[in-house]
């Protein structure tokens, strides 16, 4: 396959198509997109791939015929086909694959059986977004259910440190940190539209995450995901696929149904609320000034971001810190002992000098006779010279062997040396004080800095994004009060209906041709994969522009809805490896190569497709690389050569997994 070339035009250029197609200015037409909350998507987005790395869970089993503790592993996952398999059903495959989407969706506890969550007392899973490690750690008490109650954190690996992203409670908070995670990790932006009673909707991560998990016991008849309102399968098919453009269609499109809506509610009626309707547009004028100005999720993005820098960079501080205190400790008390050698170096040597000028005092004295024995003293030549007693009391002195001088010069070198010692280790002491209270400084430094930063998160009163959500607030307010009121007064044309209009004619074909392309390339690929999983008869499979999966079967035009509850999940699984393959060999998708598996064989899946089909599956995984699919299914031989033993965890011989 030759892949197109994507050609897209910038920002300006669009926006100054539009402004030329109704006769406006380039800023008065930017000014209404923004109040619209319409923006320019031109550029394809990048894939990012999510795997599971570990997972990891125990409790307490109470109520069965095997009660008491329980622990689960399964380790070292990564690319590729896995497998959580058991002899039997209901030997705890499902809990596995349950308590993997509840951590994908940070939903507790989801889908997981109320017995098994009431068991649970530790639960962690880990999970790799591209080249960054996240993890999600729950803890409490066996039986406790209530996720008030239960401590949850969710972590970003940084090196050989957990940074906590968020620590709080099991319940809806984690869930919301869960989906800003995902959404700001892999550049998903939350569902918008509205149906045809003008009700908007939004859809954000949980509806992504329901298309990377497929069960046997869905029974849905949605193509991509879970839910077939609001047009959501069609939605996450364009998110997929990563269309350029696409979303900026979406908002136009929505934005100018909406005000069809509003035209057509309109009564030629007295209009009481005036007031409130001129107040509603100076909001929305507001409004869109506000998002014209700044992107108001950057500045909160950015301020998380640096905290966790900070974080980190406190924590490499407090490890400096205790190293340098560490060394202080050392250096201080060497000194001092170095200290106490160097002064009973001093003391001796003191002690030398004075033994040594006493003795020079004594040799200076002239005794003319003995006080002991009056005899007078006779000079050297009047002595004996073999006379070597005292000259006055004649008692024998013995030779000294160590001269006071020599003592005196040894004892000086050992003071000087000790002395010299002494200098070097209170320069070292000091140096690593030095350094200690530099490392003290830099950590008082970063808190300070992370004390600053904590209260934009707060949204103090010149955030953009409290000012935004301030006039929404406001402004959902008065749309309350006038969805009760008298319509008002129709006109001819909304004022901002010309550009809308424009700027969705203008966009389509901006990406029309390209999604033609990867739709044709899309069905003929999920048709392939659907054969060799076993559906029978296809002769056809077209995807439209509405997101419809028209199908001819034994010469009969059908959709997909029309299938069997067997065929429609093979067909699933299709589409969303087929989503996958074609995203990756053109480069421009973003599907995260995630895939979920749950009981893909009960549904009449003969022996022979079942294989075919993992099969495929497997090839598919290793044929695209990065991708990573995980089943849970019940043990078939046909499983043998197909999944390796290394990426199998099995309850065997009628056994539970946990």
């Amino acid at each position: 396959m030759v892949n197109k070339v994507v050609v897209v035009g910038s920002e300006s250029e669009w926006i100054g198509s539009i402004a030329k197609a109704v006769h406006n200015t380039p800023e008065d037409v930017a000014l209404v997109l923004a109040k619209h909350g319409i923006r320019a998507q031109s550029t394809p987005p990048r894939a990012k791939k999510v795997a599971f790395s570990s997972l990891s869970f125990s409790g307490v089993r109470k109520g069965t015929d095997f009660d008491g503790p329980f622990t689960f592993d399964w380790n070292e996952l990564g690319p590729g086909l896995w497998a959580v398999m058991s002899d039997r059903n209901h030997r705890g495959k499902s809990s596995v694959m349950n308590i993997l989407s509840a951590t994908l969706r940070g939903e507790f506890p989801g889908k997981i059986k109320a017995d098994v969550w009431k068991w649970l007392d530790t639960l962690q899973v880990e999970f790799r977004i591209e080249n960054t490690d996240y993890r999600t750690l729950l803890k409490k008490a066996a039986g406790v259910e209530d996720t008030a109650k239960i401590e949850a954190l969710l972590s970003r690996k940084h090196g050989d440190t957990w940074v906590d992203l968020y620590a709080g409670s099991a319940g809806a908070d984690l869930q919301a940190q869960t989906e800003n995670l995902f959404l700001e990790e892999l550049g998903f932006t939350k569902i918008h539209g509205a149906n045809q009673n003008g009700t908007t909707f939004a859809h954000s991560w949980a509806a992504i995450a329901s298309a990377l998990s497929i069960t046997s016991a869905s029974n849905g008849k949605a193509l991509f995901g879970e839910i077939l309102m609001d047009g959501l399968p069609l939605r996450l098919l364009q998110l997929f696929i990563g269309l350029p453009w696409i979303s900026t269609m979406t908002a136009a499109a929505t934005a100018v149904k909406l005000i069809d809506l509003e035209t057509k509610r309109k009564e030629s009626t007295p209009d009481h609320f005036a007031g409130a309707r001129a107040r509603l547009r100076k909001l929305e004028d507001e409004i869109a000034k506000v998002r014209a100005d700044a992107d108001t999720g950057d500045q909160r993005r950015k301020v998380r971001e640096d905290i966790a820098a900070l974080d980190q960079s406190l924590a490499e501080a407090h490890r400096s810190i205790v190293s340098y205190r560490n060394e202080a400790d050392v250096l201080a008390r060497r000194a001092t002992e170095i200290a106490e050698i160097a002064q009973d170096a001093a003391q001796l040597l003191q002690q030398l000098k004075d033994e040594q000028d006493a003795g020079y005092v004594f040799r200076k004295l002239r005794p003319v006779c003995c006080p002991s024995c009056e005899t007078p003293v006779t000079t050297r030549q009047q002595k004996n010279e073999d006379e070597t007693g005292c000259p006055l009391c004649k008692i024998e002195l013995p030779v000294s062997q160590d001269p006071i001088g020599e003592r005196v010069r040894v004892a000086q070198s050992n003071h000087d040396d000790a002395a010299q010692a002494l200098k070097s280790a209170l320069k070292n002491s000091n140096r690593a004080k030095e350094a200690l209270e530099n490392a003290e400084s830099k950590k008082s430094s970063i808190e300070a800095q992370i004390a600053a930063l904590v209260p934009e998160l707060d949204a103090p009163a010149s955030d953009p994004a409290l000012k935004l959500l301030e006039l929404e607030a406001s402004a959902r307010e008065l749309r309350g009060l006038l969805s009760e009121s008298p319509e008002e007064p129709a006109v001819a044309v909304h004022p901002d209906k010309k550009i809308l209009d424009a700027a969705v004619k203008i966009t389509k074909p901006m990406f029309e041709e390209l999604q033609t392309s990867i739709l044709h390339d899309l069905s003929v690929a999920i048709k392939d994969l659907a054969a060799k999983f076993g559906v029978q008869n296809l002769a056809k499979m077209s995807l439209d522009g509405a997101g419809r999966l028209k199908i001819i079967q034994g010469d009969a035009d059908i959709y997909f809805s029309d299938l069997t509850e067997g065929e429609r999940l093979r067909v699933k699984i299709a589409a969303a490896l087929a989503a996958v393959e074609v995203s990756r060999n053109r480069g421009l998708g973003r599907h995260p190569g995630l895939l979920m598996l749950d009981s893909p064989g009960k549904e009449e899946v003969a022996s022979e497709d079942f294989q075919e089909m993992l099969l495929s599956v497997s090839n598919v995984t290793k044929d695209m690389g990065g991708v990573q699919v995980i089943i849970g299914t019940v043990y078939r031989n046909e499983l043998e050569g197909v999944i390796p033993m290394s990426n199998r965890r099995r309850a065997e011989n009628g056994g539970y997994l946990f």
